[in-house]
Order: C-alpha cells, then sequence, then structure tokens
C-alpha cells in the first residue's frame, strides 16, 4: 500500500522550509540516503530515518528551545556511534555547508555556543542536528521540518520519487499524524 500524495500546499511548505533551515540547498552533497534508487526509500526510512534521524531533529529542536548547547553536541556523539560509513561522513561534510552558509540569526545564543562547542572540541557535527536547530529557531512546525528533512534527503532521486518518497517517510512518522492533511 503506497501513501496518499502530499498536498500542494504541504509540499510549498516543506520546500520553503528546507530552503530557510538549509540556504546550501542547492550546494548540499548527499546525505544519508546518499544516491540510492527510489526502490530503497522505504529500507532507509525505517532503518535510518525513524532510528536515528527523526529522534535526533526533535531532540535538536528540544535543546535549542531549552539553550542547551551541550545537548545538542551529545546528539551529534549519539550520530557518530549510530550512523557509520558514507552515511556519516556525508551527514558531517553537508554540516560543515550549513555551518558556513547559515547566518546564526540575530540573538540566538544556542546554536552560537553549540558551533564554537563544536569547533573547539575538533568535532564536526551532524547535518539533522544543525538542520533541527535551524528549524526551532525559524518556528518551523515540526511536521514541517521533518517533511523538510526527508525531501532534503531524497531530492537527488527523479522529482516524482522526491515527493512520493517524503510522502512514504512522512506518513510513517507518529509526527506526521497530527495536524496535517494529506490530498
Amino acid at each position: 500500500m503506497t501513501a496518499p500524495e502530499l498536498d500542494i500546499a504541504i509540499r510549498e511548505e516543506i520546500f520553503r522550509s528546507a530552503r530557510l533551515c538549509a540556504p546550501c540547498l542547492d550546494r548540499l552533497p548527499p546525505l544519508t540516503f546518499g544516491d540510492r534508487p527510489a526502490g530503497h526509500i522505504d529500507s532507509w526510512c525505517d532503518a535510518v530515518l525513524l532510528r536515528h534521524l527523526a529522534p535526533a531533529l526533535a531532540k535538536a529542536r528540544h535543546a535549542i528551545a531549552s539553550g542547551g548547547a551541550r545537548e545538542l553536541a551529545a546528539i551529534d556523539d549519539l550520530l557518530d556511534r549510530d550512523l557509520a560509513g558514507p552515511a556519516g561522513k556525508n551527514s558531517r561534510d553537508a554540516a560543515h555547508l550549513l555551518q558556513g552558509d547559515g547566518a546564526i540569526p540575530a540573538g540566538e545564543k544556542s546554536l552560537g555556543k553549540y558551533l564554537t562547542l563544536r569547533t573547539n572540541s575538533g568535532a564536526r557535527g551532524h547535518f539533522v542536528t544543525l538542520f533541527g536547530a535551524r528549524s526551532a529557531i525559524f518556528h518551523i512546525p515540526p511536521q514541517i521540518a521533518l517533511g523538510s528533512l526527508i525531501f532534503l534527503e531524497l531530492r537527488s532521486l527523479p522529482a516524482a520519487d522526491v515527493w512520493r518518497g517524503v510522502a512514504q517517510c512522512w506518513h510513517k512518522t507518529p509526527q506526521a499524524l497530527t495536524s496535517l492533511r494529506a490530498a
């Protein structure tokens, strides 16, 4: 059974949020999905998105809301352990690019402290941590932030497969069951 398609307004909001939270969108390297064919979306969704990325996104949003730079770094440490090989490297490379392109909004202290902590420790953060923090700072609803993350992960696929994959994964997550409608 396939997931229902996402309403065009939801797609627009997901894309707008992806662009806002990841201004380097056009230059982002592949993330954890990599260059897999569309037939691997379901297995990636179960093994990577639901197990690691969606929880990390939620934790990063919570950490930014509570002023926790160290909590953001702890999320990266978990991802370092859980995302092995190319997926982990791709995530760190993309975070490095986002860190260089994404200005810190005026008055936002937690993100600046987190980035300083990462720089001083010599450790590179993960894309989902930085993206999640930025989505919270910009007051992106959690469901849209999740859809944006999925979109960014799958963007190397043909357009029809990207949106089909976003819907497929988004509808599997508990967050997707609240407040947004599918067409």
